[in-house]
């Protein structure tokens, strides 16, 4: 027993006064204040103080959130001044050293390119950049089941009508082998299987599809394949929403005899301010033999449609709903301002206006679209140039 006790006091002696002391990481002055710009998007703030930290303490890693910060901001030249002064074997751990160099070489049109897989924060920013690398390189399929990842994960950088030409340009061959893959998502299922009958276009072939998936968004297949002759919109036109209503209507009518070739027939109803008249405006639609309803808008009118549709004649709403539906033939087009925002810079960039100054007035909702304008902007190959905030009671 004696030796026991000894034994116990020796370990519990050498445990107290040898114990491994390991040292703290190393804390980095001004590292909180960096992390904070970046994560705000602040670039003009957080690519200087990325470089301080880099020139004090020499930790790669600081190099390459100023190289981004620089990357963000459109200044090319300084991103990759930078990355080209670190070894690539002190950032072979980095997936954000990878991306970077890649949307450098994407910038300068160098599509040759092999990504590694990045999982994590950073696996949508790597979904885009892979998305355009396989569709430069014609990989259409592979490009299509990232973007499809990319919308279950930021639906904000969704992009259905990109999923639908990399879908359209597959081969049917490389379809059936694609949808043969288990390690599909059932978002991925989908798609794939309603991007291999929407060629066909048989009727029970759809049906069958849209029994089986609901409100999935490859309904979009579907809907850009039929020509629906007569199209009623149900739109607000009296009351507080009569100016966005009417610039919705004067919209439809002018993308219409844009169309040289459109046969379609265009019937607006109004549906009242607050959904007062949305019965009579519903009903109405459909006696007049509508094959297709744009609307309602507002809220109101919306509750009362979810209440009586009947899926018989297909609905694009221009709100959402404030529950989940399964109603087949009701498809959600929300019109909001962040939707707004992207679509405002995927035009600027198709007329080629690379070089932005943003004007926006001064409040918490303004500046978050402001650095979402910037961040889909500099994304797309933009460069913003200057930006001021105004007094929102100001308009001069």
């Amino acid at each position: 027993m004696k030796i026991i006790y000894l034994f116990v006091a020796i370990l519990l002696t050498s445990s107290c006064g040898n114990q491994v002391i390991r040292p703290d990481k190393p804390q980095y002055n001004g590292l909180n204040q960096a992390q904070n710009y970046y994560n705000s998007m602040d670039y003009t703030q957080a690519a200087p103080a990325y470089m301080q930290l880099y020139r004090q303490y020499g930790n790669t890693d600081f190099a390459v959130f100023a190289a981004d910060s620089y990357l963000q901001m459109g200044q090319i030249q300084q991103a990759k001044q930078i990355l080209s002064n670190i070894s690539h074997r002190d950032t072979d751990d980095n997936p954000l050293y990878q991306l970077v160099w890649a949307e450098l070489n994407i910038r300068e049109n160098n599509y040759n390119i092999i990504l590694n897989n990045v999982e994590g924060d950073l696996r949508p920013r790597y979904l885009q950049l892979k998305a355009q690398i396989d569709q430069h390189n014609k990989n259409y399929i592979s490009a299509a089941l990232a973007l499809i990842e990319l919308s279950e994960l930021d639906p904000m950088r969704a992009d259905l009508g990109e999923i639908i030409n990399n879908l359209l340009l597959t081969s049917e061959a490389q379809l059936t082998r694609a949808l043969f893959n288990s390690g599909l998502s059932e978002l991925q299922q989908g798609w794939l299987e309603a991007a291999f009958i929407a060629s066909s276009q048989e009727q029970s072939s759809i049906q069958n599809w849209r029994n089986r998936w609901g409100q999935h968004p490859a309904n979009a297949f579907f809907m850009l394949n039929n020509s629906y002759q007569n199209i009623a919109v149900l739109l607000p036109l009296t009351g507080r929403y009569k100016d966005i209503s009417k610039s919705i209507q004067q919209g439809m009518i002018a993308a219409m005899y844009q169309n040289e070739r459109s046969q379609q027939n265009l019937s607006f109803f109004d549906t009242g301010s607050s959904g007062e008249n949305f019965i009579s405006s519903w009903y109405g639609a459909i006696e007049s033999g509508a094959e297709f309803i744009i609307g309602p808008l507002e809220k109101k009118s919306i509750q009362q449609m979810s209440q009586i549709t009947s899926g018989t004649v297909p609905v694009l709403l221009l709100n959402k709903l404030q529950e989940q539906s399964n109603a087949l033939g009701v498809y959600q087009f929300p019109l909001s301002t962040e939707d707004e925002v992207i679509n405002v810079v995927k035009r600027l960039m198709t007329v080629n206006k690379k070089r932005v100054m943003l004007l926006a007035p001064e409040s918490q909702k303004s500046r978050k679209l402001a650095q979402l304008f910037e961040t889909q902007l500099i994304e797309s190959g933009g460069e913003l140039i200057s930006h001021a905030f105004y007094p929102e009671s100001t308009h001069d």
